[in-house]
């Protein structure tokens, strides 16, 4: 009978790399959005620390389609000088989207009622201004989507030992 271990070594090696590859493209793809997730976060730390006053503060009740569910979004709306210009802002920290839990919503409006604050401003374009900093979790989860890089890489150098240990 015929070993047919040894004639199938390119096959598995195609497919070890294959998978491999795949594996670790997924990792290195979502490594990327972490780390551009991290860089937008410390951006804003970087930016000029203003003081300013919240004139509203409320909590947005609405539907985005009419069968949808009720989404709230906490509306803080602000005026801050930048220079010697006044500018108004409404973003609590970028990114900021509405959601299905009202309870969130009114604990921002509870952190920022009507009165004075502080808020960071981008000194390149002072019409951007954030009441909050976005979380820096994003570096602190990196190391998951690097098992995967790890993983594939990994893969693929078992593939190639095996491909030449059979040949």
């Amino acid at each position: 009978m015929k070993d047919t271990t040894k004639e199938n070594w390119l096959g598995s090696l195609l497919w070890g790399l294959a998978l491999g590859t795949a594996i670790a493209a997924a990792g290195v793809v979502f490594c990327y959005l972490l780390l551009v997730a991290y860089h937008r976060a410390m951006e804003t730390r970087g930016w000029a620390e203003t003081p300013c006053e919240v004139f509203a503060s409320e909590v947005r009740e609405f539907k985005p389609t009419p069968h949808s569910p009720m989404n709230y979004k906490a509306d803080i709306q602000y005026s801050y000088f930048f220079g010697d210009k006044q500018f108004e802002g409404n973003r609590v920290r970028r990114g900021d989207g509405a959601s299905g839990n009202r309870s969130k919503a009114e604990k921002v409006v509870e952190a920022f009622p009507v009165g004075d604050s502080v808020c960071w401003v981008d000194p390149a374009a002072p019409e951007n201004a954030v009441l909050r900093h976005t979380s820096k979790a994003a570096l602190y989860s990196i190391w998951f989507p690097g098992l995967f890089v790890l993983g594939g890489v990994g893969i693929m150098v078992a593939a190639v030992r095996n491909a030449v240990t059979r040949k």
